[in-house]
């Protein structure tokens, strides 16, 4: 271990955390101080998991980029422009975005307020005309889609054994009495859980809910590309109410 980069973090509900007295923890002669927030992977994890210091990280480096890419805009074609939004944009809004599934809806709504504004600068939008049909235009998901698709493309690769062992091993398939005609790949179980975090965990309930609820159609793509084309066009269909 590094002493002067090393942290700990006790994290659950405010309840929960006041039954833990630990001051301090000794890692060989070094005591290491508890911290409310740390850092991993330059993902910032609060020790209330409600990942709100993340997403105010996320929204004021967006902001920052977003700010500078408008004061060049006049200078750039509009294939440059969307280049510059997916690379310093459009990454930021997907890293480890499954992170963020479930947060409450007003931080949801921080990052997607900073993906309308990076669609306007793209598109020369004006300020007060309406998103959706420039995001449609765009074919971008929304914020709270594109978790949701990060998140099922990890239960696809989970299932198919391309990631490693330790996320295969945390779903579990429900094996029905009997064949069931509607899906050729079997469901996943869904634990229960009375805890509020329990609801976005990978394994607990985020993964094989989202997974259940998709068409069979769709589970049953034979290949990686197939199922994140398939998976895409489903969110987008969903999102813009393409079938009405």
């Amino acid at each position: 271990f590094n002493d002067d980069k090393t942290e700990f973090l006790i994290t659950g509900n405010p309840q929960q955390r006041l039954k833990v007295s630990l001051p301090s923890l000794s890692v060989g002669d070094v005591p290491i101080a508890p911290t409310t927030d740390c850092r991993n992977l330059c993902v910032i994890i609060d020790n209330s998991m409600t990942m709100d210091k993340q997403v105010s990280a996320m929204c004021k480096s967006i902001s920052f980029h977003l700010w500078n890419i408008s004061k060049i805009r006049k200078c750039l074609t509009d294939s440059s422009a969307a280049s510059l939004v997916h690379a310093l944009i459009s990454s930021r809004l997907d890293y480890c975005n499954s992170l963020l599934y479930k947060i409450p809806k007003f931080q949801i709504k921080r990052l997607q307020l900073l993906q309308n504004t990076a669609a306007r600068i793209v598109t020369g939008t004006p300020k007060y005309h309406h998103i959706t049909p420039v995001l449609k235009q765009l074919h971008w998901l929304p914020v709270e889609s594109r978790i949701e698709d990060k998140i099922l493309l990890m239960v696809y690769k989970s299932l198919t054994g391309t990631v490693p062992s330790y996320l295969c091993e945390v779903l579990r398939l429900n094996h029905p009495g009997r064949t069931l005609r509607s899906s050729d790949k079997p469901l996943l179980v869904v634990p229960k859980t009375n805890q509020c975090a329990g609801e976005r965990t990978f394994a607990a309930v985020a993964g094989p809910r989202l997974w259940n609820e998709l068409p069979a159609s769709i589970r049953n793509r034979p290949t990686l590309d197939s199922f994140k084309t398939a998976l895409e066009t489903h969110l987008f269909i969903e999102d813009f109410d393409l079938n009405t």
